[in-house]
C-alpha cells in the first residue's frame, strides 16, 4: 500500500510547518485517511498479502504512531528502509481523493 501523491504533499507539507501544537490536519482527512488505510489493511489480510504502508521518510514516524490503534497489524516503512534491488508492488492507494 502507498499513499496518494497528493496526500503525501498534504502530510509532508503539514509536517514541516507546523508549530508548537503539532500537525494541523483537517479532521476530515485524519478521520478518510484512517478509514481507507483500515479498509485497505483487511483487504491486504485477507488476500494474504503484507500489510505495510510505503511513504515518504520525513513521515513515517508521525503516520506509524497515528495509525497504531486503528490499524494496529499495519507496518508503515520509508521509501528509504526498502532494501536496494527489491521491488516493490503497490496494490492499494490511501488518499486518492485527497
Amino acid at each position: 500500500m502507498a499513499l496518494a501523491p497528493g496526500l503525501e504533499n498534504i502530510l509532508v507539507q503539514a509536517l514541516t510547518s507546523r508549530g508548537e501544537g503539532g500537525i494541523g490536519l483537517e479532521p476530515g482527512l485524519a478521520e478518510r485517511m484512517v478509514r481507507e488505510t483500515v479498509e485497505a489493511a483487511d483487504r491486504q489480510t485477507q488476500a494474504g498479502r503484507p500489510v505495510v504502508l510505503l511513504v515518504p521518510p520525513t513521515i513515517r514516524v508521525l503516520l506509524s504512531r497515528f495509525l497504531r490503534r486503528s490499524a494496529p497489524g499495519l507496518r508503515v516503512i520509508a521509501h528509504n528502509e526498502v532494501p536496494e534491488g527489491k521491488t516493490i508492488k503497490v496494490d492499494l492507494t490511501i488518499g486518492a481523493s485527497a
